[in-house]
């Protein structure tokens, strides 16, 4: 970071704008359901303005492009708590998702499990397998992801971030502020 700060000042200011991005982004990504919409709002509204104030170059001109995303997430998550009544991880596509591959490897090509002469057979053996898969005693007896670390079933040491870069207890404690 020394290479990119050299001004000590703007050096401070950026660890106050990615402790605020975590911050919001642990908060907005988090399962708990009762979230403080005001509190969000205002942390939203703080980094926009951090962003806007504290991050501009000699000419007076913004050197920070402000991303489509990064705005949408500041400024309107909170109204996406308000409408959903609740955690809006719910409503992630993760689980849509991981079902193409499977969707696919059934449906055609050399492994293909699924009928071929017609459309309708095809679908209903796609549906039929994924029903199978989704039964709780089938599923139960599939091969259980235990992480290397701290030894939780769900995750894997490589796929969580958690261990070696989680919040800072004064981070903790911001986001704990968050929940009702």
């Amino acid at each position: 970071m020394n290479l990119i700060c050299k001004n000590r000042s703007i050096h401070e200011n950026f660890e106050i704008l990615l402790r605020d991005l975590n911050v919001i982004l642990t908060v907005t990504q988090g399962t708990h359901g009762n979230v403080n919409t005001n509190k969000l709002k205002q942390l939203g509204i703080d980094i926009m303005s951090h962003i806007k104030t504290k991050f501009i170059n000699v000419k007076g001109e913004g050197w920070v492009p402000i991303n489509h995303s990064l705005h949408s997430m500041c400024a309107h998550s909170w109204e996406l708590f308000e409408m959903c009544q609740g955690p809006i991880s719910q409503f992630s596509e993760s689980a849509q998702e991981h079902w193409n591959k499977f969707i696919a490897r059934y449906k055609s090509g050399t492994g293909a499990r699924a009928r071929q002469h017609n459309v309708r057979d095809n679908t209903y053996d796609i549906f039929s397998r994924m029903l199978i898969m989704t039964n709780p005693i089938i599923a139960n007896k599939r091969r259980q992801i235990k992480c290397s670390h701290c030894r939780q079933i769900g995750h894997s040491s490589r796929s969580i971030t958690q261990h070696s870069y989680g919040p800072s207890t004064e981070e903790r404690a911001i986001i704990n502020g968050f929940y009702i």
